[in-house]
């Protein structure tokens, strides 16, 4: 059920399987721990019925459950009370209308702010390119003129 990968610089990394505490990232380094409260799973929500009995016991497939639930009747059913006290809590700030329009208006803040992000570094790679261009034609007259200069 636990998947483990991490990302670093728009690529995922598979990690080993198991819970990791946050580290520096750089694998050619010490791995130094920087924080031993701080920990992240990632599930593979797909693969719930193949979870182990291990799994189970730490509540990871009530937790998965809970993930993929389609809606608050899938979501009541689970039997564990971290899940039970989320959904309350959950269900507790979507039934605010102030509180589901600030979720709403930092979801679409985000939304702009990664659609800004990749316009941008589009900008910069075509601007990039355009450069490159130049100086490799720049060059390529250097070195004609260079040849023309020798004849």
């Amino acid at each position: 059920l636990l998947q483990q990968r991490v990302r670093r610089k728009g690529r995922a990394y598979r990690l080993p399987q198991g819970t990791h505490s946050l580290r520096t990232g750089k694998a050619d380094l010490t791995n130094t721990t920087l924080c031993d409260e701080f920990q992240f799973l990632v599930m593979n929500l797909k693969t719930i019925a193949d979870a182990s009995e291990e799994d189970r016991k730490r509540g990871l497939v009530a937790w998965a459950e809970a993930f993929s639930a389609r809606d608050w009747e899938q979501l009541w059913k689970i039997e564990n009370p971290g899940v039970k006290e989320a959904a309350k809590q959950m269900q507790k700030a979507m039934s605010n209308q102030q509180q589901r329009q600030f979720i709403w208006s930092r979801r679409l803040a985000q939304m702009d702010h990664d659609s800004q992000m990749a316009s941008a570094r589009a900008e910069g790679m075509a601007e990039g390119e355009i450069k490159g261009e130049i100086k490799g034609e720049i060059k390529l007259g250097k070195l004609i003129s260079k040849l023309l200069s020798l004849y």
